[in-house]
């Protein structure tokens, strides 16, 4: 028979050999590994310099599974900047946005600007669309440039990102983009003094704000050389590449195609099913309201 302090040094020497092995176990066992974070987001419209909005109907799909939204109108400041269904959607290796019947006072409209990110290439479709009364391009891929002086548009603008994804911009348009002068050609810093008869920024001013349909406003923003008075971003789509394996079918509505009275095919595309940008009841919201800068004008006889 043993003794007691032999069993004692027995079931000792078992409590430690019995935590070596889970030791063993546990520094074995392989960690989880961190989900993979996906870059495709996308929103319909944001402004930033005298009219300051956005960016509306914007999504991010960071697990790569389906997500949308839709917002309906534009609430018209100064019967500036007025839209009809505003809608992005992103998943993994897709991303898109479109904007509907919109009109920016004498500036801008179109009946529908599209912007498409899908594994890795772009597109811009634009519906009737005119900038100043010249007609945009109704098919972008890879980029191009309008330039009026006074406004200056990229349309199907691509930007790579480190990530390796790409950010596809629709139509980003710049109200003068070099900024405002003042009578010696120099970019006039805060307030824009109006008052003198001899001020080369006074045509100007009078011009941007026909464009805009706001009054003649001080720009208090301008305060670096080659700022745009005001800047608009009509749909921004961004995606990276996926195996064929990964893609993400969603079952639901999709802003691939549309039907209306305006429709168009994706050359690119197999699939040809269509849908109405007729937003849900329960998904559609109403756009915040934008921002104007505050303005005053110096009272001159």
């Amino acid at each position: 028979m043993r003794s007691r302090s032999s069993v004692r040094r027995a079931a000792a020497f078992a409590a430690v050999g019995a935590a070596a092995v889970a030791a063993v176990v546990i520094g074995s066992t392989p960690a989880l590994a961190e989900p993979e974070t996906r870059p495709e987001s996308a929103y319909a419209l944001a402004g930033a310099g005298l009219i300051n909005l956005g960016p509306l109907a914007k999504v991010e799909s960071p697990d790569g599974k389906p997500v949308k939204e839709s917002v309906v109108g534009i609430p018209n400041v100064a019967d500036t900047i007025s839209g009809g269904v505003l809608s992005s959607e992103a998943r993994a290796g897709y991303a898109a946005a479109s904007v509907t019947d919109l009109k920016v006072a004498t500036l801008l409209k179109a009946g529908v600007i599209r912007t498409k990110c899908e594994n890795g290439r772009g597109r811009v479709e634009i519906v009737d669309g005119q900038l100043l009364g010249t007609p945009l391009p109704e098919v972008t891929i890879g980029g191009t440039t309008l330039d009026l002086g006074i406004v200056r548009a990229s349309i199907g603008e691509e930007k790579r990102n480190a990530d390796g994804s790409i950010t596809v911009t629709g139509v980003s348009v710049s109200v003068l983009p070099g900024g405002l002068p003042d009578v010696t050609g120099n970019l006039l810093q805060g307030v824009v003094n109006t008052a003198g008869t001899d001020s080369a920024a006074r045509p100007l001013l009078s011009q941007v704000t026909d464009l805009l349909g706001l009054p003649e406003v001080t720009l208090p923003q301008l305060t670096a050389p080659g700022r745009a008075v005001q800047t608009l971003t009509i749909g921004s789509a961004t995606c990276g590449t996926v195996d064929d394996d990964e893609v993400v079918v969603d079952e639901e509505e999709s802003t691939d195609e549309y039907t209306d009275e305006d429709a168009y095919e994706d050359e690119d595309a197999g699939d040809h099913h269509a849908v109405r940008y007729e937003p849900r009841a329960h998904e559609a919201e109403e756009a915040p309201e934008p921002e104007i800068v505050e303005y005053s004008l110096p009272v001159t006889g």
